[in-house]
């Protein structure tokens, strides 16, 4: 019995090594191709610096920076470029306060009047769910909040509570959701409270040690810190840029106030998954929509966001924005990959589509052949919201322009076999574009879309007239 157990063994270990040399040389196709979609989508975008990481079974399978991390200096961003990652800072908060769940010391279904017992009555119901989810009724920033710049230092997140804790409540805790990073202050206050120590000591200890997480951090104020990246804002008129003012970022630790590199955030999705931050058994708080008094999902866990990309598959995510930087990170919880893309620009156009875009490449959705499409010139209709954008595509090998194409010309990068559909993907200044067509007859007909085909798409190719010899 053991001898055939050993031959058996034998037998598959070379359909291992050519499993692994299969998936080495996909995942270096996928490098090159997302090398190329990333370069011409900064320059399309103008975004000054950017720096992406995938990770895949706890491991780190891409990691790359483009673009500039100092513009004055011609300073290049590299993995090591530190950027703002904003909101994202959320889910640090949401992974601990479900670690502080596991570990007994918070339950879930916890009101707030259990740590502080001098709220206004409103609050004094909420519960730490509705907080993690946004179910709170707790406002978020004023208008005026988000451009003006605080200088204040709070010493702790309690402290902070007098910016909003007096504003009416939007509505009872638990009717509706609405983003709120006031409740996310409040929800970090709670972990302080629970824990008797600082937050960001307990994103330490529970998240950044545990996940090994080194390069991520508060951003404290006048605190020169190795590696970040400079902060710019887009001017209105042109392609140029400006600096922010420096704030005081003490307000919003457990909401809005961290510093990372993609790489480790790749690789903090990757330890989340993994059981390395929290049991696995505990994950279903954050990857499971929250629901209503009424019984109505929300689509949101705690922290996380939750839906699916165009395959169906299940995706949990989070964007962040904050004074000279976006950032967004995204998890296929069940093929157990993270991508984070991070931008030193303001309103970069970092959402679902371009990451789950720049995933499929390392998801094997994707496959390829010499010439997709013929090469020549089509003419195009597409909607959008539904007013009609007519013009030609001009298409070489599996790349080529759309031209005027919501009023620009947007380049394409690859164009590429996705399940039964064709897929071209283009670069435009507001996002990745992504177009699914199939031949029908002489056309080609399907939909457009950021992130999922919505948008109705016919391509028909123009009639050549033949040149006449002269007799």
């Amino acid at each position: 019995m053991k001898k055939l157990l050993i031959i058996l063994i034998l037998s598959y270990l070379p359909l291992i090594g050519y499993s692994q040399d299969y998936q080495r040389q996909n995942y270096a196709l996928a490098k090159k191709k997302t090398d190329v979609l990333i370069n011409q989508f900064l320059k399309e975008a103008n975004i000054p610096g950017i720096s992406v990481a995938i990770s895949k079974d706890n491991k780190l399978i891409y990691s790359n920076s483009f673009g500039f991390s100092d513009l004055e200096h011609k300073s290049p961003a590299t993995n090591n470029t530190k950027f703002r990652i904003a909101s994202v800072t959320k889910l640090l908060t949401a992974v601990a306060t479900v670690k502080l769940i596991e570990s007994g010391i918070i339950q879930k279904d916890d009101s707030l009047q259990k740590y502080f017992n001098d709220l206004p009555e409103a609050y004094q119901k909420i519960t730490i769910a509705q907080l993690a989810g946004h179910l709170s009724g707790i406002r978020h920033y004023t208008e005026e909040e988000i451009f003006s710049s605080n200088t204040k230092n709070y010493s702790n997140l309690r402290d902070v509570f007098e910016k909003f804790i007096n504003d009416t409540l939007l509505f009872a805790p638990g009717y509706k959701y609405k983003y709120s990073s006031y409740g996310y202050v409040l929800l970090g206050a709670v972990l302080e409270s629970a824990k008797k120590e600082n937050f960001n000591d307990i994103i330490t200890e529970y998240i950044l040690r545990p996940a090994g997480l080194f390069n991520t951090l508060p951003e404290k104020y006048n605190v020169a810190i190795d590696n970040l990246t400079k902060f710019y804002y887009p001017q209105k008129e042109g392609d140029g840029f400006t600096i922010p003012e420096a704030e005081n970022y003490s307000y919003k630790w457990s909401a809005g106030a961290y510093l990372s590199t993609a790489s480790d955030l790749a690789l903090f999705g990757s330890a989340l998954v993994s059981g390395k931050i929290v049991d696995t058994t505990y994950l279903p708080l954050l990857f499971t929509p929250q629901k209503t008094n009424n019984g109505s999902e929300i689509l949101c866990g705690f922290g996380f966001r939750i839906g699916t990309d165009w395959k169906g598959r299940k995706v949990v995510y989070h964007g962040g924005e904050s004074e000279g930087s976006r950032a967004f990170f995204l998890i296929y919880p069940e093929q157990r990959l993270t991508i984070a893309l991070l931008a030193n620009v303001f309103r970069a156009p970092l959402f679902e589509g371009e990451a789950e875009t720049i995933a499929g490449y390392f998801l094997n959705d994707y496959s390829w052949k010499e010439q997709i499409i013929s090469p020549g010139k089509y003419s195009y209709t597409a909607l959008n919201k539904d007013k009609p954008m007519k013009s030609e595509i001009n298409i070489e090998k599996n790349y080529g322009i759309i031209s005027n194409f919501n009023g620009r010309d947007v380049p394409i990068v690859d164009i590429v076999l996705d399940s039964d559909k064709i897929r071209i993907i283009g670069t435009a200044r507001n996002g990745i574009i992504n177009i699914w067509i199939y031949p029908e007859k002489n056309r080609y007909i399907g939909y457009w879309g950021y992130d999922k085909p919505k948008n109705e798409f016919i391509i028909i190719e123009f009639v050549k007239e033949k040149n006449t010899e002269n007799k």
